[in-house]
């Protein structure tokens, strides 16, 4: 397997963008025009799949003769960086506009696709003016440490949104108050552990020990509702 094309949805997708760069000069100067303008992240593994396939003899074939190295990768890179998920194909596809949405894991709109089309949709008003941002990794349940490494290994970026940032408070990481731990209402959370009902600061015994028994949920998670229970 090559590290950028090793599903068949990819390897489908890169096919594509190789004939419109084969079939003609201005299809060809219209691909690497829109890809110019598109984030491109891990480039250099992109550039060793992009060696790869030029070593190899029947893969090599329907790489077009005048295209380099370099200009492979840079095609790889940013198609793994900027598909969307097509859901009624079970593939992806590559919306241009969609692209140069900003990322925040506090986004103020989301993306559904139905066939070969994209639709954008406001979570929030929006003012004019205002960036458009998505999640790009779909991690709205995911806590923010494991969000933050996620895009790095991903996108390699350091995500700055109001939420990793410490501006918002982590909604997937809730403590119970120690004033009023039986009250639905009062709850505790990141990064201020402080409770949003009553202001109770937890103290840092009990933080330590919310964390232990964090880490050990992680490492053992419930397999069933009861384990949930418990």
């Amino acid at each position: 397997d090559i590290e950028g094309i090793e599903d068949l949805d990819r390897a489908r997708i890169l096919l594509k963008c190789l004939g419109l760069y084969s079939y003609s000069d201005n299809s060809k100067w219209e691909l690497m025009d829109a890809f110019a303008k598109l984030t491109t992240a891990k480039l250099e593994k992109c550039l060793t799949s992009a060696q790869q396939i030029f070593a190899d003899e029947s893969l090599r074939r329907v790489i077009p003769h005048d295209m380099s190295e370099h200009t492979l990768a840079k095609i790889l890179s940013a198609l793994n960086t900027n598909s969307h998920t097509l859901d009624s194909y079970g593939g992806s596809g590559l919306f241009l506009t969609a692209c140069i949405c900003e990322h925040s894991c506090a986004p103020n709109c989301n993306f559904t696709t139905h066939g070969t089309v994209l639709t954008l949709t406001s979570l929030v008003e929006i003012r004019e003016g205002e960036s458009i941002s998505l999640d790009y990794g779909e991690n709205y349940y995911t806590p923010t440490a494991d969000r933050l490494e996620d895009l790095w290994e991903t996108y390699e970026f350091r995500c700055k949104c109001p939420l990793c940032s410490g501006k918002l408070i982590d909604k997937t990481r809730a403590f119970s108050c120690c004033r009023n731990p039986e009250a639905e209402a009062h709850k505790v959370y990141p990064p201020t552990w402080k409770c949003i009902e009553c202001g109770t600061v937890l103290p840092e015994t009990i933080k330590a020990k919310y964390i232990r028994s964090e880490e050990e949920l992680k490492l053992n998670p419930p397999s069933d509702a009861e384990d949930v229970s418990q």
